[in-house]
């Protein structure tokens, strides 16, 4: 599977357990992860900062936001990248075009 295409399936607003999806991004595109992780009580921190509403997992220990993921990985596969969208839902989509453009 394309980077782009597993990038894709992720919900930009999405919080995942990070050891659950670097497994499967692994298997999926044979490629290792390359995104930060948060910890719970940080990324509870986050959502509570950001105001909009949302539930972090507190008993999943590494975390990270679709969003996250999409940034990180056009940032690592699509050489030309660069992000010029501010919210998450069109930056993470911005960032899968940049990467179906970079063949990944």
């Amino acid at each position: 599977m394309k980077v782009s295409e597993f990038v894709g399936k992720l919900d930009s607003h999405g919080i995942y357990d990070a050891d659950m999806l670097a497994l499967d991004f692994k298997a999926e595109t044979g490629h290792e992860p390359c995104w930060p992780v948060t910890n719970a009580a940080d990324m509870a921190r986050a959502v509570e900062a950001r105001g909009l509403g949302g539930r972090v997992n507190m008993n999943v220990r590494n975390q990270v936001s679709g969003h996250e993921v999409a940034y990180a990985c056009a940032t690592q596969f699509a050489p030309n990248y660069r992000k010029t969208k501010m919210g998450r839902g069109s930056a993470h989509w911005e960032a899968v075009e940049a990467l179906k453009a970079a063949g990944h």
